[in-house]
């Protein structure tokens, strides 16, 4: 196991580099060092493998195969997440004849990388694509939709603004698609240095379980699922996050595919206001937004779990329909 001892917060860091070049240097050569302890291969060897542009092994799921589907549906799962959490909507889905897929996207869960690292939104953008090829391709004609939750709500809008010819529409689960009001210009500018300078460096922290999920009982499956990091982020994926996020804010009104949009209303996590902005802003036509109730931000694993599964069913199959 590659661990990095975590050296400090940004602002402080910012500040010591300043007056500390040469621990800085040789603080980057470590970081860069640290690389070599990522696994490109998959954590184990089986089906549904694939290969990114960076010779990392992805790991591909077909959650709920279908020979004949109405809909191909591909899930994107968030940070402190990985594609097989997403069973209970695959079920859902496969009940009314949906075609369900998935990947752990690089540094998560069965996928090669380090852990939780990625170099920009566009490459995950790419991971998620191959996956959508393979729907493709084995369902030729049928409409395929994304389901993006939090990191994998931002891939998916930079997905529909890049590539709207591939999908049908795009369910967006607590999509972190805009930065938190307690975020400072100065905590943006050390993102991205850090991020540039100290790649590997544990830089941002997520967030204790509670913050993730009010159910007691998942908080204790997420803190025993030895597929679920619990470190803090990468300073490289902290920048890239950052850099997709403002990409999408700058481009809110360019989104015309259709969507359903759900966020509860007690998220910690991801700012609520990017997903009723997007709603307000997007240029489609065809666009639903869906507050839950005291919900917190792992909408698939709350309480009302059933009932966003039952919405999310609904609106692919309303949509299938329609096409």
């Amino acid at each position: 196991m590659c661990i990095v001892e975590r050296v400090g917060t940004f602002e402080r860091m910012k500040k010591r580099a300043l007056v500390a070049v040469p621990l800085l240097a040789l603080l980057a050569v470590f970081a860069a060092t640290n690389l070599s302890c990522a696994t490109v291969g998959c954590a184990t060897q089986g089906p549904n493998q694939l290969t990114a542009a960076d010779g990392v092994c992805l790991q591909t799921y077909a959650l709920a195969p279908e020979p004949q589907p109405r809909a191909s549906v591909v899930v994107v799962h968030g940070l402190r997440d990985h594609a097989v959490r997403y069973q209970p909507l695959a079920d859902a889905l496969k009940a009314k004849n949906m075609a369900v897929y998935a990947v752990d996207l690089h540094g998560h869960g069965r996928s090669g990388g380090a852990r939780q690292r990625f170099e920009s939104i566009e490459q995950l953008v790419e991971d998620v694509r191959q996956v959508v090829k393979v729907a493709k391709t084995e369902h030729p004609g049928v409409p395929v939709f994304l389901y993006g939750h939090s990191l994998g709500g931002l891939i998916t809008t930079t997905y529909g603004l890049e590539h709207p010819e591939d999908l049908a529409g795009f369910i967006l689960s607590a999509p972190g698609i805009k930065l938190k009001p307690d975020v400072t210009s100065g905590q943006v500018s050390a993102a991205r240095f850090f991020g540039a300078v100290l790649p590997g460096l544990p830089a941002q922290p997520l967030g204790p379980v509670e913050d993730f999920t009010s159910n007691p009982e998942e908080r204790v499956n997420m803190t025993r699922d030895p597929l679920i990091v619990l470190a803090d982020l990468p300073a490289r994926s902290t920048r890239a996050a950052i850099d997709g996020i403002e990409a999408v804010q700058a481009r809110a009104e360019e989104v015309k595919l259709p969507m359903l949009v759900m966020h509860g209303d007690a998220d910690l996590i991801t700012n609520i206001d990017g997903s009723r902005e997007l709603v307000k802003r997007a240029a489609s036509t065809d666009k639903t937004l869906v507050l839950w109730e005291g919900q917190h931000h792992d909408l698939m694993h709350e309480p009302k779990h059933d009932e966003v599964i039952a919405k999310a069913v609904e609106w692919v199959e309303a949509h299938a329909l329609a096409r």
